[in-house]
């Protein structure tokens, strides 16, 4: 009796393997279309024009509140290796000073995922009424924020789902950040050099 039970505890824990292992690959398929259908969403055009609006702003300011704070820290942290004068929300909100200092020069970077916050909304009201320019990185060019800025890049456009991708937000953010080495290499490795000697009189890093 005891090794019947124990074959089929055997059986039923190949099985839950077997699903766990489907569910693995499923998620990591998803994804790896996403990825696949990104560039063809907006035209190359499109990412230059980004791009170069990113590197002549004379501030940028990045908002994303809730879930999408977390991809636009992650562009934060990475342009500020690039250049200066980028600052960003809290996850929560921001504040309202912030937004006084924005121009006709600046340039206001918004993400918004579903589901979609009031904060954002009114961040680039704002920022508009300050004749500041608004990008947007969202997941469809008819998504609220989508609508109202003056460029939109998106990044599950044909995907019909109610998860949103982070993979599909990052790759995408990589390729700008790519862009803005491509075109301003020069200047970001005098940057960088900077940073790493304050780095190391700071003693930031172990390695």
């Amino acid at each position: 009796m005891e090794s019947k039970q124990y074959f089929q505890n055997e059986v039923s824990a190949a099985i839950n393997t077997a699903e766990e292992s489907q569910l693995f690959e499923a998620v990591i398929q998803r994804e790896k279309g996403i990825l696949q259908k990104l560039l063809s969403q907006g035209s190359s055009e499109d990412l230059w024009q980004a791009i170069d609006k990113i590197m002549q702003a004379d501030r940028i300011f990045i908002g994303g509140f809730g879930s999408s704070y977390a991809a636009a820290y992650w562009f934060y942290y990475s342009l500020r290796q690039l250049r200066e004068h980028v600052t960003i929300t809290s996850p929560t909100g921001f504040m309202p000073e912030d937004v006084s200092e924005l121009t006709d020069r600046s340039l206001l970077i918004v993400f918004s995922f579903p589901r979609y916050r009031n904060e954002t909304l009114k961040l680039v009201n704002l920022a508009k009424h300050q004749d500041a320019q608004v990008l947007a990185i969202t997941n469809r060019q008819l998504s609220p924020i989508g609508q109202v800025a003056d460029w939109t890049l998106t990044t599950e456009e044909q995907i019909e789902s109610s998860h949103n991708s982070i993979a599909s937000v990052i790759t995408l953010l990589e390729v700008l950040i790519a862009g803005i080495h491509h075109k301003d290499g020069k200047r970001i490795s005098s940057r960088q050099q900077k940073l790493e000697r304050i780095y190391a009189d700071y003693g930031l890093f172990i390695e």
